[in-house]
């Protein structure tokens, strides 16, 4: 919180905008407070999205907007499928997820809350030659750039493999954390999960949608 408000004061901004650190599940905000709000990729964490989505829609003013970037299960996804089942472990677990939902889930979620759904769609369904598991893929065929090297390189086999025996080696020697070892293995669970989930078209980060909380704060002033 810090770091943001000074980044702010360097940009002018400490007047407009502030930060808070909350329970998204419990938003230390008032009702009614905002003209929109945004969540991207954050809330597949939540407990329930049911919840969250009720949070979002509570700190809105009537007409207020909710846009989101959420992670689910698509309708290729086989749940008697063992290579599905594997893989959808694998998410659920290297990526510290509560749930995996579905399309279906996510509308009922909204409607539950109360908000009106204006739009949706899977932004990972495109024509894009890049896909958007690239930088966990660890295939040198998506490099477009020097950097994607780099990054495509760390996802690798011998990429994982070093960053896993570093943490593990400075672990050892006190330089990080108990536990951090265990952590990288468990991310790179998550990491390959999320590879191949994405080219069995199985799972998707990209679910957009966008919804309104009925009404108009202006007319009811």
């Amino acid at each position: 919180i810090t770091r943001a408000r000074r980044y702010a004061a360097v940009h002018g901004l400490q007047d407009t905008q502030d930060f808070v650190k909350g329970d998204f599940m419990n938003m230390p905000l008032e009702n009614n407070t905002f003209d929109a709000c945004y969540a991207i990729e954050a809330t597949p964490h939540a407990s329930s999205l049911k919840g969250v989505y009720a949070e979002a829609f509570r700190i809105l003013k009537p007409g207020g907007v909710f846009a989101c970037y959420e992670w689910i299960l698509t309708d290729k996804y086989d749940a008697a499928n063992p290579e599905h089942q594997k893989i959808a472990k694998g998410i659920k677990l290297g990526c510290s997820l509560v749930n995996l939902v579905t399309r279906e889930e996510v509308i009922d979620a909204l409607e539950t809350a109360g908000f009106e759904i204006e739009e949706v769609e899977d932004l990972a369904v495109n024509d894009d030659v890049v896909p958007w598991y690239y930088p966990l893929s660890g295939e040198l065929k998506y490099a477009r750039t020097s950097w994607d090297y780099f990054t495509i390189f760390r996802s690798s086999t011998y990429g994982r493999l070093m960053t896993n025996t570093m943490c593990a080696a400075l672990e050892k020697i006190g330089l990080f954390a108990p536990g951090s070892g265990q952590v990288a293995k468990f991310l790179d669970i998550g990491a390959t999960s999320l590879a191949e989930s994405g080219k069995l078209g199985i799972y998707t980060p990209m679910f957009f949608f966008v919804a309104r909380k009925p009404g108009d704060w202006r007319s009811e002033q």
